[in-house]
């Protein structure tokens, strides 16, 4: 696990969440630091719906298995989660 800080966010990177610390309402930043977050819908049978806000002003919608979406993003938290998160070994 690695916690990264970029774009003035803190993100738990280099980690596999099991699918039931993948919760609808947490914020996700994509690994490549690209500037946008997207936000959980829903965890069901390993699939995650999420959905950003396009350029336009659009809502967009996805679906990805939870490894292929945990390959592509990273988990936001906040600096006083940080030492929680290590502790617990997520």
């Amino acid at each position: 696990m690695k916690i990264n800080n970029i774009n003035g966010r803190r993100l738990v990177c280099q980690h596999m969440f099991i699918d039931d610390q993948i919760k609808p309402g947490q914020t996700w930043a994509p690994a490549d630091g690209s500037d946008y977050t997207v936000t959980i819908i829903s965890v069901i049978d390993g699939w995650v719906v999420y959905q950003y806000d396009k350029s336009d002003g659009a809502i967009s919608t996805h679906e990805k298995d939870t490894f292929s979406f945990q390959v592509r993003y990273c988990l936001v938290v906040d600096p006083e989660q940080v030492d929680e998160i290590l502790a617990m070994g997520v």
